[in-house]
């Protein structure tokens, strides 16, 4: 037997029970978003360990909306629904809510949490099981934001991370509607779009580091190196400058989309670099 919906609101009000009080719809926004907001900065600096089942899921909501609500990390007990559409009932003849969740971790597992993989497979695959996540809606609120930190972590240990910057709010409840329906296109194109080697990343930040974590970029390491011997040749700062970056950027965008850049061969003496001074 599943809880009444009004058990996790104040008797008459359209408001969720939450620690400190708060009985306006708008101020327990505000407050929620700040507070979940600093609990974010801690497990970005510190992500929560866990075997990427629902039980790390779980552990990760826990700790995000801990000063908010005190059901946190525990699984709804009552059906929701968004836009006409109900998410994953809390009980069936078949499950109930933590075995199909034990059954997407499973599936989760058994896709050997997207390890070994292309960037365009990973992408494809976080598709996948983001929208199963999605579907199951497992918590009475701040299903969304706990999603987006466990798949962030499913992206780390699989060697990527996801730019979630580049999204826009509206874009993403877009996409998160639209995988409901079935269809994954708009959430897999959003994927495609904040998924980066982290590889990548750390060549951004220090090639010289990245290479001794990564071996296989040395080649995109040699490639900077010679670009960077090749632009002495030109007699404008501005123009050598301008040269470096271009190589630069063309290294970071090759790496970015997943591809690796060959070691150069001892003789090849960077022939028909573009932009040679005369």
């Amino acid at each position: 037997m599943t809880a009444d919906v009004d058990s996790y609101k104040y008797p008459g009000l359209d408001v969720l029970r939450n620690k400190v009080g708060i009985k306006d719809a708008e101020i327990l926004a505000r407050f929620e978003d700040r507070a979940v907001s600093i609990r974010s900065l801690e497990l970005e600096k510190n992500p929560i360990a866990g075997n990427y089942d629902l039980s790390h899921l779980r552990a990760i909501h826990r700790h995000l909306f801990r000063d908010v609500y005190a059901w946190a990390g525990d699984l709804r007990t009552v059906e929701i629904g968004k836009g006409g559409n109900w998410f994953a009932p809390v009980e069936t003849p078949a499950h109930t809510l933590k075995t199909w969740g034990d059954k997407l971790f499973a599936d989760l597992a058994r896709d050997n949490y997207l390890r070994d993989r292309s960037k365009a497979d990973f992408a494809d695959g976080l598709a996948h099981h983001f929208s199963e996540l999605n579907y199951a809606h497992f918590f009475r609120e701040g299903n969304g934001r706990a999603t987006r930190v466990f798949m962030q972590d499913v992206a780390r240990q699989a060697g990527f991370t996801l730019e979630y910057q580049k999204l826009d709010r509206d874009e993403w409840i877009y996409a998160s509607r639209a995988s409901y329906a079935g269809d994954l296109q708009p959430v897999r194109e959003l994927f495609d779009r904040v998924v980066v080697p982290t590889r990548a990343l750390e060549f951004e930040h220090n090639p010289q580091s990245a290479v001794k974590q990564y071996p296989e970029l040395q080649g995109a390491a040699q490639t900077l190196q010679m670009a960077q011997a090749y632009s002495t040749k030109f007699v404008s700062k501005e123009f050598r400058a301008a040269f470096i970056n271009s190589v630069r950027e063309r290294i970071q965008a090759t790496l970015r989309g997943g591809d690796l850049i060959p070691t150069p061969k001892s003789d090849d003496k960077s022939k028909e670099l573009p932009g040679r001074e005369r």
